[in-house]
């Protein structure tokens, strides 16, 4: 996938070892989330639904764009798929830790941890 610009947000896609990493970079916002949502089918048009979401680079999300990655999650392990989190800003750790996750959506600090737990 070539990476996607958004207004504030960047992402963009690697693979490690069978998994791909999904990068999101900048912000999610009322600007960008309509159009980040458009696009998603692009995210999971390649048929390999091992993911990695980084966000370590993700400075600020909206509610939609929380409820966007989830649904990325959900649509992976819906094709039997495994998906977690690797890499986290500091920001969202606090939003994380007032929010209920999705159950089995696991978060790593790191981006090496969570390619290590596949």
């Amino acid at each position: 996938m070539e990476p996607i610009q958004l207004n504030d947000l960047v992402i963009s896609e690697q693979t490690d070892s069978g998994v791909r990493i999904i990068k999101f970079s900048g912000r999610i916002t009322n600007s960008n989330s309509y159009e980040l949502n458009h696009n998603f089918q692009k995210i999971l048009d390649d048929e390999n639904y091992n993911i990695i979401i980084d966000l370590s680079e993700l400075e600020y999300v909206n509610s939609t764009g929380v409820a966007i990655i989830f649904t990325l999650f959900y649509k992976a392990t819906e094709k039997n798929g495994q998906v977690c989190i690797g890499g986290v800003h500091p920001f969202l750790n606090k939003v994380f830790s007032l929010m209920s996750l999705p159950d089995g959506l696991k978060v790593h600090n790191d981006l090496k941890s969570a390619i290590s737990s596949y």
